[in-house]
């Protein structure tokens, strides 16, 4: 067995705490299988909107998938997080309807360890927003915990749009 690098990934570390000042919870996950697993074990037996993207395959059963108005979980694959912000980036395009990733009210986010960024401007580029890309995505939403809003009285008010828990899995592949 190899031992494990005792030096802290200074990027995950900064992405950790953001998360946690969200707040929002961060898995980490040796492989592509092993974070599967561990996105099973936080779903649950609870109701799925999920995304047709491989790297979900088998986390759930066909029985627990639902419509998004209906589904108690989120699940989808971010195509960047943002260490700085804690922020993770997801376009929406064939397979990966818009309604699933925002209308439950928990999430479970598979992000791939090389998709983690320092800050947004390296997130737009590596998500293709940048000048001279002929193939935008049509819609990229970065999401940073739950939303919050606050009404005329200043009460601040959590969760109001999107998820209000969020669960990112980081994996290595």
């Amino acid at each position: 067995m190899a031992a494990e690098d005792p030096t802290p990934d200074p990027l995950l570390s900064r992405f950790r705490a953001r998360l946690e000042e969200l707040p929002a919870s961060l898995h980490e996950a040796p492989s592509l299988a092993a974070a599967r697993a561990v996105a099973h074990e936080l779903i649950g037996g609870a109701t799925v909107a999920r995304w047709r993207d491989a790297a979900l395959d088998g986390i759930v059963e066909h029985a627990q998938e639902a419509p998004a108005a209906e589904a108690e979980i989120s699940l989808i694959v971010a195509d960047v997080a943002v260490a700085d912000t804690g922020a993770v980036g997801f376009a929406h395009r064939a397979g990966r309807p818009r309604a699933a990733g925002v209308l439950p009210t928990r999430q479970v986010v598979l992000l791939e360890a090389n998709d983690l960024v320092a800050d947004m401007e390296s997130a737009l580029r590596h998500v293709g927003l940048h000048a001279g890309n002929p193939e935008l995505p049509g819609n990229v939403v970065f999401a940073a915990g739950p939303s919050r809003t606050s009404d005329i009285e200043q009460r601040s008010i959590r969760g109001v749009h999107a998820p209000r828990e969020i669960a990112v899995v980081i994996f290595r592949r």
